[in-house]
């Protein structure tokens, strides 16, 4: 019996991997301090090394959560590798602060990688306008309500039953998207209901109806007001409220992720402006509605008191003439 032994052919393979990534990225003014950690597995020792974005400065490196004595070569890290699995840390900074665009540092883990993710802080100080990366990631969902907010403009000026042009609604609108949704529909139902109080009054044959009507008005225009009043101090002192969803995205800090990255993960674009921006936009929306609503409160009046602020039914005035003409007893006559 013959028996033949053969050494099976050896498949090529890397001999580091990248298990887990991630990427965080705090932008000030001035500098910006980045932070990467990820896991890898070796199946032999030796050096990894990465390369960090340009001009950055490498401040430590920790391995299984111990600082190492781990000097930058230019751009260059090298990481002493162990066979097995651990754990590496490493801070830098730029001296590069966040502007109008801003765009997370590249950096070359020099073998390709799963599970990566980045994080970007960009602090309660700016006003985040447009969001670009990863397609898991966090979306700007604000200006899909502007486009809502212009196609009812349009619609309720089409009412024409209120003398707000459809820029007025507009700039109302606009405003209005910072305060919660129940406040605006308060504001545009008091609106809206003043301008068909014509037709409401002439329509009503009881008078008892008409003043419960006249009652409703009032308490809207209450609601109304305080809708308003809250949506300036909200806007005027809140942050803005851009509608910011996606990868559980929590206050200012946005989440991307990448399940297959290569030796250089993509980057995310963040477009922001000062918060200063924002406080400046509201105080000038501010301003424009407080001369507005002078305007409309004008209007509401006269269409309030058109047909008389209130009614006397004509059953009840007839029971009061009747108690007042109606005779009175014997017990009730002087009895000189």
């Amino acid at each position: 019996m013959n028996v033949n032994i053969s050494r099976p052919i050896a498949k090529k393979g890397n001999l580091l991997t990248i298990d887990k990534s991630m990427l965080e990225v705090t932008p000030g003014r001035r500098v910006t301090d980045s932070k990467l950690s990820f896991e890898l597995r070796a199946s032999r020792g030796g050096q990894h090394k990465i390369q960090l974005p340009s001009g950055a400065v490498l401040r430590s490196v920790k391995i299984d959560g111990v600082a190492q004595p781990v000097r930058q070569s230019g751009g260059t890290v090298s990481i002493p590798v162990r066979p097995g699995k651990q754990k590496v840390e490493l801070n830098w900074r730029n001296e590069q602060g966040i502007g109008l665009v801003y765009q997370t540092p590249a950096v070359d883990l020099g073998v390709e990688s799963v599970n990566h993710s980045i994080q970007v802080k960009p602090g309660e100080d700016r006003w985040t306008l447009f969001l670009f990366g990863p397609s898991m990631g966090p979306a700007v969902l604000f200006w899909s309500m502007m486009v809502i907010v212009v196609l009812l403009a349009f619609i309720l000026a089409r009412i024409g039953t209120t003398p707000l042009k459809w820029y007025h609604w507009l700039l109302l609108g606009i405003g209005l998207t910072q305060a919660s949704l129940f406040g605006a529909v308060i504001i545009v139902a008091w609106l809206l209901v003043v301008g068909q109080r014509d037709q409401i009054a002439t329509s009503l044959e009881n008078d008892n109806i008409y003043n419960l009507t006249q009652v409703a008005i009032v308490i809207l225009t209450v609601m109304a007001l305080q809708s308003l009043f809250d949506a300036i101090r909200f806007g005027l002192l809140g942050l803005p409220e851009m509608q910011i969803e996606g990868n559980h995205f929590s206050s200012q800090v946005l989440k991307w992720y990448l399940d297959r990255a290569g030796m250089v993960p993509d980057s995310s674009t963040l477009i922001s402006v000062p918060l200063l921006y924002y406080r400046l936009a509201m105080l000038a929306w501010a301003l424009w509605l407080a001369f507005a609503l002078l305007g409309w409160l004008k209007w509401s009046w006269r269409v309030f008191e058109r047909h008389g602020f209130w009614k006397r039914s004509g059953p009840v005035l007839k029971i009061r003439l009747r108690r007042k003409n109606a005779p009175t007893d014997d017990k009730d006559k002087d009895p000189q």
